[in-house]
């Protein structure tokens, strides 16, 4: 971070879900080296709170990715209240004690409440990435639990909930410019809908939404990946794309593709 003050701008990107997260290079590092491009005075720091510490192999490649580009990886405390996540605020507030001024961005409501512990007057902007629902999350992914743990579940929804509507609530005053970068237009309305928020703290995220495909592009992909995998104009594809996660629906996405294929050759 010592080398930040050879530069007259400095970023600070907050993440808390890790470097290893299947859209890190998409949506972080990709992004941040377009920042940094663009500027030659910016000097860049990625600050990472790690369930584990990644292997060096990983670290070591990130390190020689750009030379204004700092990475800073902290071993993250379990969450169990908003009072475990202090000693991670107390290690990113040395960061930002260590440069004359700075912008923070944070991805997501842990990483945006640990900013928000840390952040001093030298901070001249601040922006919370949302991009999902914390709480409501992990509502869906323990819907079907037994009885017993039912009420525990509704508990640590509860809470987490309390958690996000701290770090998205407009806490900071009129020290430092703050603003809420949401993925969607849905996501916005659900977040002012719920913790009470107002349109004017919003703004729509642009640095990690993916480009528009031309028509072309997708029809040239289309039949090179049809060619490639052997699939004739004739046949009907259907394609997934997300994760795993209980709350992206994948089982009810194929259940719904097998619908509609059993529909197809019944109407045919």
């Amino acid at each position: 971070v010592s080398q930040s003050r050879y530069y007259t701008k400095n970023l600070f990107f907050i993440i808390y879900d890790g470097i290893e997260n299947s859209v890190f290079e998409s949506q972080v590092l990709t992004p941040l080296l377009q920042k940094l491009d663009a500027d030659p005075l910016l000097h860049a720091h990625l600050v990472s709170f790690e369930q584990k510490q990644p292997n060096e192999e990983t670290t070591a490649v990130l390190q020689t990715v750009h030379t204004r580009l700092t990475i800073s990886i902290f071993t993250r405390t379990v969450f169990w209240s908003g009072l475990s996540l202090y000693p991670c605020a107390w290690k990113l507030r040395r960061l930002f004690k260590k440069v004359p001024s700075y912008k923070t961005i944070a991805r997501g409501p842990f990483a945006g409440r640990i900013a928000t512990l840390a952040l001093t007057r030298r901070c001249t902007h601040y922006t919370i990435q949302a991009r999902g629902l914390l709480a409501e999350e992990y509502r869906y992914t323990h819907k079907k639990c037994t009885t017993a743990k039912k009420y525990l579940h509704a508990l640590r929804a509860h809470q987490l909930a309390r958690h996000e509507g701290k770090a998205y609530a407009p806490w900071l005053g009129s020290h430092v410019p703050f603003v809420i970068e949401a993925v969607s237009r849905p996501l916005q309305e659900h977040l002012t809908k719920t913790y009470k928020l107002t349109t004017q703290q919003f703004t729509l995220a642009k640095d990690d939404i993916p480009k528009e495909v031309t028509p072309t592009i997708k029809k040239n992909y289309r039949a090179t990946i049809r060619k490639r995998l052997g699939i004739t104009e004739e046949h009907h594809l259907y394609v997934y794309s997300g994760s795993a996660k209980p709350w992206q629906c994948p089982q009810e996405t194929i259940t719904f593709f097998i619908f509609c294929i059993v529909l197809f050759v019944l109407c045919n």
